[in-house]
């Protein structure tokens, strides 16, 4: 038992050092999104980076609503800020959640340690970002007294956390140009979300730009290029994400 305890371990650290490297840094706006914010909080979740919370506008309606987010694979957290703080602008709170190894798979319930943080808050809507997306569908079907609403980026999900037996209000947002996930695999989605889900098309957008890359037009292997900037496209799901917490 101990032997393979110690494999388990050793193939764990190999994991971790081989998998590191290649995670999406965070590009300087998003860097800048939190080191100038004056109503960025930050919150510990345990091993695999620093979790940001972006405080909301309190003179903007909206308290009591917050969002969760969940970082696509191997994306660094931060990579999120710049569209975390414009919700917040909106008047909610606003968190990117940080992943052990970048990946939500190995933290899809961190979800419960936010939501034990801000006791405040009456509404959640868990969202997320390619396999963050997946994960926020996991961590929902679970925990249905919780979350209020659910939001999709560039993401779908699977038949094993399918959650259209849920009563959510819930919006999944995809791009034109994404390379990864398709229009077709959008509309194969529809049978597996709530009743009433809306459809957001963001026409030029593409996968990588649903976050703040280190590298000006950095793309994902295998996505498409934007015809869009990123900041538009941002701003386009800044409103999609304000629409499912003002529906809440």
């Amino acid at each position: 038992m101990l032997l393979a305890t110690g494999c388990i371990l050793l193939l764990l650290a190999g994991f971790m050092v081989w998998a590191r490297p290649f995670s999406f840094k965070p590009g300087p706006e998003a860097l800048d999104s939190i080191a100038k914010s004056q109503s960025v909080q930050k919150i510990d979740l345990g091993w695999g980076g620093t979790s940001y919370a972006f405080l909301p506008d309190r003179t903007k309606a909206g308290q009591g609503k917050g969002l969760i987010l969940y970082p696509g694979g191997l994306i660094d957290a931060r990579a999120y800020a710049p569209l975390m703080q414009a919700i917040a602008a909106e008047g909610y709170l606003a968190i990117a959640v940080a992943m052990p190894l970048d990946l939500a798979v190995l933290g899809y319930k961190r979800a419960a340690a936010v939501v034990k943080q801000f006791p405040e808050i009456e509404k959640w809507v868990l969202g997320g970002h390619s396999l963050g997306g997946v994960m926020a569908c996991r961590y929902a079907r679970s925990n249905a007294a919780q979350i209020s609403g659910l939001i999709l980026l560039a993401s779908y999900p699977s038949r094993r956390f399918r959650v259209d037996a849920m009563t959510l209000q819930a919006a999944s947002v995809f791009a034109s140009r994404d390379g990864l996930t398709t229009l077709s695999d959008i509309e194969a989605s529809k049978q597996h979300l709530p009743e009433g889900t809306q459809f957001f098309e963001i026409q030029g957008g593409n996968h990588s730009q649903f976050c703040c890359l280190k590298k000006k037009n950095q793309r994902y292997p295998g996505d498409n290029p934007a015809a869009i900037s990123r900041a538009q496209q941002q701003q386009e799901t800044m409103r999609a994400a304000v629409a499912v917490l003002k529906r809440l």
